[in-house]
């Protein structure tokens, strides 16, 4: 640990405000770099987003909340290449979440791309850009039986196999597919509907219904309009 003589007055490297006694930096950017991980790289990428009304996200340009940890716009370090280390961008918090697992490049893209959509109807192309980080820093796990169902289902589906259980049993989401037994779903609309989003069954077959297109007999996503890959559960879709 470095020491200053009694009454040395240091600048911080990064704002140029008064450094700590004990330290370099100032006590608001040595909390954000001292004791981290890529400690060096959250430095490069502070100095780049200083400006004289304070820290800017490198992304979309706003101000930054330094202190509220429950701001959209509190400061976030993103790896501009998912999964590539000590390459970092500081953005906020909801340019973080919203960037997922986006290159830098692919991220205003895709942004352009949506709001062309929801502006324009320009049809957005699931192939607008590679998505080539996309799985980097996500574990993918099956089991097998998991396998045989993403497998088999697309093929038995689109074979235009019908089991018939007699009038009223088809899947009240789609209605197109029968039931078994006493519920309500299709097998492929049941599995949407058990997965856990924090959203109760009942809202989340509503969210379903409304999203599923008789024409397409899949879902389409409701902010780009764009079928959803209902079957590869790797695909950003």
């Amino acid at each position: 640990m470095t020491v200053f003589p009694a009454g040395t007055i240091r600048s911080c490297p990064i704002c140029f405000n008064t450094s700590l006694a004990r330290s370099i930096y100032c006590q608001v950017c040595a909390y954000f770099v001292l004791h981290q991980r890529e400690g060096r790289a959250r430095v490069a990428c502070l100095k780049r987003a200083r400006r004289p009304d304070g820290f800017r996200c490198e992304y979309c340009g706003a101000l930054l909340n330094l202190t509220d940890t429950n701001d959209p716009f509190y400061p976030n370090f993103d790896h501009r290449t998912p999964g590539i280390l000590n390459d970092l961008n500081v953005c906020g918090a909801i340019i973080n979440v919203s960037k997922a697992n986006l290159t830098w490049l692919e991220f205003p893209i895709v942004v352009h791309a949506t709001v062309d959509w929801w502006d324009n109807k320009v049809p957005f192309r699931k192939d607008i850009v590679p998505f080539v980080a996309w799985n980097a820093t996500s574990v993918i796990k099956a089991t097998n039986r998991r396998l045989v169902d993403m497998a088999m289902q697309p093929r038995v589906l689109d074979a235009g196999v019908r089991l018939t259980f007699g009038p009223g049993k088809l899947c009240w989401i789609c209605e197109r597919y029968p039931v078994l037994g006493a519920g309500k779903y299709c097998a492929r609309c049941l599995r949407l509907v058990k997965r856990t989003t924090g959203a109760s069954r009942l809202e989340q077959a509503a969210a379903l219904k409304m999203a599923y297109s008789w024409e397409h007999d899949t879902f389409i996503c409701h902010h780009l309009g764009v079928p959803l890959d209902i079957f590869d559960w790797t695909s950003p879709f």
